[in-house]
């Protein structure tokens, strides 16, 4: 028993959580979502756009090599694909994304206190999040970025150097371009703690005076002290914040003004939606989930009031919990081009919260942490399931990829998000970009059903946006049906110009008739 002991250090199941949580990404060929393969792509079109041999990519496709946000996936896996295979470098960037958030998490504890890192076990339940499962790899790495990023200026804000001021500023660019959501959001972290500081250290000095004390003179350098630290502040921060700001200039748009609907955000605040990607099953998981970090705030509370600690600097945690609650229920859901607004609001309210919670009694803490770690392996266990379930269906769909020939054009026909070991997956639709993979597979092939290359905000943009009649005039087809569907009387309009090449129960791939 002691021998065991002995290996349930805080390392060794930080280390085990790690294993756990990164293994689905290796053991199974494919990690299943929605926009994931897509960034995959762009980023192997990114890498082989100097190649003049490659003359269909060329002619499809622009580089948009601005500075702008949505870089650092496309980025690394371009960087990557020079020594491994494109789903390779998928892999290791998701290795890094998913490994990053409870390890930032733990970092930002560690920073306020170390007695407080019990509570990055948390991290580890965001780590397999709906938003990762969308595909939105950018966004799932930078919200790893802006926990590192203010956990070192946590660190150092007291007493701030030169070097540190340079390290910060580098941490910032990382995290603007990597996604701006995260960015903005992290600005205003910081501003609300520099304010927080500024007004909790001039109560302090006003508390301190004695009562014969009190002038104008003495409020008065009871203000200017915290106005000095505050002042530094906005020197170091100027340049972050001008950033920020000519971005936001730059794409600003009329803000669309529709605010979800409260039984809309109640029910995603309440079931933990960000948790949930494939089915509803996952509720069954987070609603204990909720209960558990509610416990732990009411524990808190309990626990402050039986210390007599009326005032903590964590405080600001959960201030910032509190605020970006209030964000999550009134934010518009797209705001100057940016989609999925509320969402992105909403992992950062559990994450604060996090840092704010208490040190309890070493009974409580094993408590606390042991349920995390229990429920952080049902929630990563039934996506194990999930993951396996999958497998099958995106290897059928994507199982003619080695018919596709170089310098050609291809397009998804007709698709589905139905699965069926899943049924109808309602969050994520984890086949609409799989086609991707026959992009892959060969060189020079322009996907035309490429959804980023519409977009500003991505580096590989259309030169011109393919028409109805690049698509129906592709060399290749994919159709993929619903299960049990049999929808070849749709497919003849293809006849005339197309060979099957290849079919199953669920796929019809179809190549373009030689003109010879």
């Amino acid at each position: 028993m002691n021998r065991l002991l002995r290996y349930c250090t805080w390392k060794n199941l930080l280390v085990a959580l790690l294993v756990i949580h990164l293994a689905p990404i290796w053991i199974f060929p494919y990690f299943p979502t929605q926009d994931g393969p897509s960034h995959v792509y762009n980023s192997k079109v990114l890498k082989d756009y100097h190649d003049t041999g490659n003359r269909e990519i060329r002619e499809a496709y622009r580089l948009n090599l601005r500075l702008f946000p949505n870089w650092t996936s496309h980025a690394s896996m371009m960087a990557l694909m020079y020594v491994v295979p494109p789903t390779i470098a998928e892999k290791l960037f998701l290795t890094v994304t998913i490994a990053l958030l409870p390890l930032s998490l733990c970092y930002l504890l560690g920073a306020i206190d170390r007695k407080y890192v019990l509570f990055s076990l948390i991290g580890f339940i965001f780590s397999h999040h709906n938003l990762l499962h969308m595909g939105f790899y950018n966004f799932a790495l930078s919200v790893s970025l802006a926990l590192f990023t203010l956990g070192y200026w946590w660190k150092h804000r007291g007493d701030i150097q030169v070097r540190q001021i340079v390290v910060l500023n580098v941490l910032l660019v990382l995290t603007y371009v990597t996604h701006f959501g995260s960015y903005a959001l992290l600005l205003a972290a910081m501003a609300v703690i520099a304010l927080f500081d500024f007004v909790s250290g001039t109560v302090k000095n006003l508390w301190g005076l004695k009562p014969t004390g009190f002038s104008g003179l003495s409020v008065w350098r009871a203000i200017r002290t915290q106005l000095v630290p505050l002042g530094v502040y906005a020197g170091y921060m100027l340049v972050a914040h001008i950033l920020g700001l000519i971005y936001f200039l730059r794409t600003l748009q009329p803000f669309d003004e529709t605010v979800p609907e409260m039984a809309w955000s109640s029910n995603y605040f309440w079931n933990m939606l960000i948790l949930v990607s494939y089915t509803d099953w996952h509720v069954y998981v987070t609603r204990p989930i909720l209960g558990v970090l509610f416990a732990a705030a009411l524990a808190t509370i309990v626990h402050r009031i039986w210390k007599r600690q009326w005032f903590s600097e964590r405080d600001v945690f959960l201030l910032l919990a509190i605020m970006f609650t209030v964000l999550f229920f009134t934010s518009p859901s797209n705001q100057s081009g940016g989609s999925w607004v509320n969402q992105r609001i909403y992992i950062f309210i559990f994450l604060f919260l996090a840092a704010w919670f208490a040190a309890f009694h070493r009974s409580l803490r094993y408590i606390f942490g042991g349920a995390l770690v229990i429920l952080s392996l049902i929630h990563i266990g039934r996506y194990y399931y999930e993951y396996g379930a999958l497998q099958s269906e995106i290897s059928e769909q994507v199982a003619a990829t080695k018919l596709i020939k170089p310098h050609s054009t291809f397009v998804l026909g007709d698709g589905s998000g139905l699965s069926e070991p899943l049924g109808d997956v309602k969050y994520v639709d984890p086949f609409h970009h799989s086609p991707c993979y026959y992009a892959l597979a060969a060189k020079d092939v322009v996907y035309l059903g490429n959804y980023e290359a519409r977009i500003h905000y991505f580096p590989v943009n259309w030169k011109s946006h393919p028409t109805k009649e690049d698509k129906a005039n592709a060399d290749y087809v994919l159709i993929w049906h619903d299960p049990g569907d049999n929808k070849d009387k749709d497919l003849e309009k293809y006849w005339d110009r197309y060979n099957l090449v290849h079919s199953s129960r669920r796929v019809k791939f179809l190549e373009l008739k030689s003109n010879e």
